[in-house]
């Protein structure tokens, strides 16, 4: 004869969660085993149970003979399917309708006999003898009933309650059941332990910037609050179970693949045209050339190398420049002879974060938030502007993950002072590494904006062969103050000079006669200053051969390159940096020229 288990009345021990939408459930039954085999049947399991992720341990000197795991459809909890609760609920209100029923019809009774006394059967002493154990026996009747009827109204309420429950109850349309067969040698007490894996269950993290300061400064330790926000509607509560969230891929295929061979084939004859050329370079390839110009000047290698790919015409006769239009197709690739690409794929080992005490998730598809750490930073503070798109001071802070946790890609809630201040987001900080987190706008350092333009003309001279040119100039001015009691140590205002896209391939060179060229006057140094080099407002150095710094107060640099690979003095981008002193007020200026033909219609694009 078989066992009969119903999950539900084991406790679930733990539950591991993955990123992959999946779960790892844990749980444990104490089983008093006989000698021979013993067929065990554990039901309720949640419907989304994965069938082939059956584990069974813990069986001591017992031997696992068999293991059968099916899902049979259900129905969900309703008025005539309910659970044992409500079937209790409601045997409870059948109960108290069944009393109420009696009290009304002994009303009823004793109210059908007060209509047989008659006048000449009944003497006046018997009459009021009977009215007044009447009236006695009516008045505690409409109070029993009054309480009885207040009874079946809280268990109408508990029974919708729990309706209510069952039916916002989140899973699949199934259960899952579990066949066990064990040999055992000899009578045991075992304690089997059952893992499996469910899906439908979700976490991300989230996280909590808390910053404070001091008489306006702000402080340099920042508390970060690591949270998880999970949700699951596997079907089964997780009822006091030690959760751990994972980053591993539960559904990753871990199968070494195999190395398919190479084989090199003779390439199909191209269709030819009525006039013998090959049909597929009837028409010269049109290519578009991208040229950024730096400083006025470019590559003269480059320039070469752009104008014979974009001049150089096209071979019909299939000499040596076949073998070029041959790598092209390649390139390409054709459907009868596809050619091997490059596919990188990126893995990285799990990670996995264990959360203090027990945790309760119930299965209603619910976010709910659990913590994972509190953690103490140091943080760098910056004053950052971009005055040109919005003339405000940043604050903004850098924080290095000094801890032990990988902090992954996360929503990441900013409060200042107990306010909150911004929403903003990170990327993956493994351990060692930093990030930024904006703490709001600096009310107290002030910075303006203004640009001004004029425009030169060089009128054609009597030589022929010359042209009239234009000279834009741009002349930008930025002024910062300092309104705090106490130095800002890291000021940081961010500008940019155009750059020039010439889509032109036989006028991109950016020399003299170019159709348009770019010549950044100030800051003072930095249209010949290197990637890392500095330079004062007034033009000297601010860094040594070496590149350490010599300079103090504010200094013009290129912007370092970002994390979408763009590199200042390649994109234009520049930036002033230092210390502003208590009260102190500050002049910035830029400045350039664009240089173009007189007949050149061009204009500024943000991109």
């Amino acid at each position: 004869m078989a066992l009969l288990i119903d999950a539900p009345d084991y406790p679930i021990e733990s539950v591991t969660m993955c990123k992959s939408h999946r779960a790892e459930v844990v749980r444990r039954f104490s089983l008093q085993l006989a000698a021979g085999q013993n067929k065990i049947e554990i039901k309720s399991l949640p419907g989304t149970i994965d069938t082939k992720s059956i584990r069974i341990s813990g069986l001591g000197h017992a031997r696992l003979h068999d293991v059968v795991c099916l899902l049979n459809q259900r129905k969900r909890p309703g008025p005539t399917d309910s659970s044992e609760v409500i079937k209790a609920l409601r045997k409870q209100r059948q109960q108290v309708e069944q009393e109420k029923n009696s009290l009304e019809h002994e009303a009823r009774i004793l109210a059908d006999y007060s209509k047989t006394l008659k006048a000449e059967h009944v003497s006046p002493a018997d009459v009021a003898e009977f009215l007044k154990s009447y009236g006695g026996h009516v008045k505690s009747g409409i109070d029993a009933v009054a309480r009885l009827e207040e009874r079946i109204q809280e268990l109408d309420k508990k029974i919708f309650k729990e309706e209510d429950a069952a039916s916002s109850k989140q899973g699949p349309m199934s259960n899952g059941e579990l066949t066990v067969v064990i040999a055992a040698e000899f009578e045991e007490e075992v304690e089997l332990k059952l893992t499996y894996i469910v899906t439908n269950a979700f976490w991300e993290p989230t996280y909590e910037l808390h910053a404070t300061t001091e008489n306006s400064k702000p402080s340099t330790t920042v508390v970060l609050n690591y949270r998880a926000v999970i949700s699951q509607s596997t079907g089964e509560d997780w009822t006091d179970a030690k959760l751990t969230l994972s980053t591993s891929d539960t559904s990753m295929n871990t199968t070494i693949p195999e190395l398919p061979s190479i084989k090199i084939r003779p390439k199909p004859e191209a269709r030819q045209s009525m006039w013998g050329i090959p049909s597929a370079y009837s028409a010269p390839i049109k290519t578009e050339t991208f040229v950024s110009l730096r400083r006025g000047s470019s590559s003269a290698r480059e320039r070469e190398r752009e104008q014979a790919m974009s001049t150089e015409p096209a071979s019909f006769g299939g000499g040596g420049d076949g073998g070029k239009y041959d790598l092209m197709q390649e390139e390409y690739g054709s459907a009868s002879a596809p050619v091997p690409g490059t596919v990188v794929r990126d893995s990285v080992l799990s990670v996995s974060y264990s959360v203090q005490g027990k945790s309760t998730i119930p299965s209603d598809g619910l976010s709910h938030m659990v913590s994972v750490a509190q953690l103490e930073f140091d943080c760098q503070i910056r004053y950052v502007a971009v005055p040109r798109v919005e003339a405000v001071v940043y604050l903004q802070c850098e924080v290095k993950n000094t801890s032990d946790y990988r902090l992954l890609s996360g929503t990441v809630g900013v409060i200042l002072d107990e306010s909150f201040v911004s929403q903003t987001s990170i990327l993956d900080v493994p351990a060692g590494d930093t990030f930024t987190c904006t703490l709001g706008v600096d009310p107290a350092t002030k910075i303006t904006y203004s640009r001004r333009t004029t425009h030169t003309d060089t009128k054609r001279s009597l030589n022929a062969f010359s042209e009239a040119r234009r000279t834009t100039s741009y002349t930008v001015a930025i002024s910062i103050t300092n309104k705090h009691g106490f130095p800002l140590e890291d000021v940081l205002v961010k500008e940019a000079v155009p750059m020039v896209d010439v889509f032109d391939p036989f006028d991109g060179s950016g020399g003299d006669n170019s159709k348009a060229r770019v010549v950044l006057k100030k800051p003072l140094g930095l249209a010949e200053a290197k990637p890392g080099e500095a330079f004062m407002l007034d033009g000297a150095k601010a860094t040594s051969d070496a590149g350490t710094s010599v300079g103090t107060g504010i200094m013009a640099r290129w912007a370092k390159a970002d994390g979408s690979g763009g590199q200042g003095d390649k994109d234009g981008k520049f930036e002033w940096f230092g210390r502003l002193e208590q009260g102190e007020k500050r002049e910035l200026e830029a400045a350039w020229d664009v240089k173009s033909a007189e007949d050149v219609r061009w204009t500024e694009v943000t991109v």
